[in-house]
């Protein structure tokens, strides 16, 4: 096996290689590639469902994940955002609009809230609206949020929802 001295080497180098890493800046596994093998994956599971199920899934989300998970693949700034960054970000977004809309009926948590997500993905699309992709346990997309623009927020005011904002699985 390995002598101390070997060990000792060997830990040096191990420690030599880890603060170049970080110095540099270079990930050895960065959030974008995972992002990207998320994304990989779950193209991969989709295309194994049959027809009907896969038909099934887009019908739930009210959108062709397909097309959501190909723009995902192909957008820059891809990346996983961590669960609980983006149950925080719902609940300070839903009091916020209770804040902002008193005399509105709003449930009592935030509804992307229901949903028991695994992974969130999140990109910039080609019109620059920020997207979230809500992953169930089982590889699943089961949400997908499309941002608002000042615009949307126009359309809110006056009580139209933006038909591309909030797709959930019912």
């Amino acid at each position: 096996m390995f002598s101390s001295h070997k060990w000792q080497l060997l830990s040096a180098s191990l420690f030599v290689i880890a603060a170049v890493l970080i110095v540099s800046g270079i990930k050895p596994f960065s959030t974008e590639a995972y992002a990207q093998n998320v994304v990989h994956n779950l193209i991969f599971h989709l295309n194994e469902l049959s027809p009907a199920e896969r038909e099934a899934v887009h019908d739930r989300m009210a959108a062709n994940i397909s097309t959501a998970l190909l723009d995902a693949q192909n957008a820059p700034d891809l990346h996983m955002m961590p669960v609980q960054d983006f149950e925080k970000e719902m609940w300070d977004m839903h009091e916020s609009m209770k804040a902002l809309y008193p005399g509105m009926d709003f449930p009592s948590e935030p509804p992307m809230l229901h949903y028991k997500l695994a992974q969130i993905l999140r990109y910039t699309d080609t019109r620059g609206k920020l997207v979230t992709i809500g992953i169930d346990g089982d590889s699943i997309p089961v949400m997908k949020m499309v941002g608002l623009t000042h615009a949307d927020y126009a359309q809110f005011e006056q009580g139209v929802v933006p038909e591309d904002h909030l797709k959930l699985v019912p």
